[in-house]
């Protein structure tokens, strides 16, 4: 286990990448994956939920057709696709890009929670 999250599940991997970037004490939520983008923001995370605010070493959230979840942690970005991984069968790691119109298409993005916390002067500022 890792912070309450199986080390063999996506959620696990996904909390462990991003902690080796984000500042302490990392990822500091539980619970189903659809309750990280509002337990993230309360905690002072910046969370995002555009499809283009996508960003190395956040967490991505989609949603499919089926209203089914998948984590990632987002690797990197340019101005067609966003590239993640994640955990599939047996632990291995699947390496995912999801083309913006896909993503559209395909996926309901439910949001990103970026490896930073927002400082005072941020909140001053929006």
């Amino acid at each position: 286990m890792y912070k309450g999250f199986a080390q063999a599940s996506p959620e696990g991997y996904v909390i462990q990448e991003f902690d080796k970037t984000a500042p302490a004490p990392g990822a500091d939520w539980q619970g189903p994956t659809e309750k990280w983008l509002e337990q993230a923001s309360a905690n002072g995370w910046i969370v995002k939920t555009a499809a283009t605010d996508a960003k190395p070493g956040a967490i991505v959230i989609l949603a499919d057709q089926a209203g089914t979840y998948t984590v990632g942690i987002v690797r990197a970005v340019n101005d067609k696709a966003i590239f993640f991984d994640t955990l599939g069968q047996h632990r291995k790691k699947l390496h995912r890009n999801l083309a913006y119109p896909a993503l559209a298409r395909d996926y309901k993005i439910t949001g990103y929670i970026w490896p930073e916390r927002f400082t005072a002067r941020m909140k001053l500022i929006l």
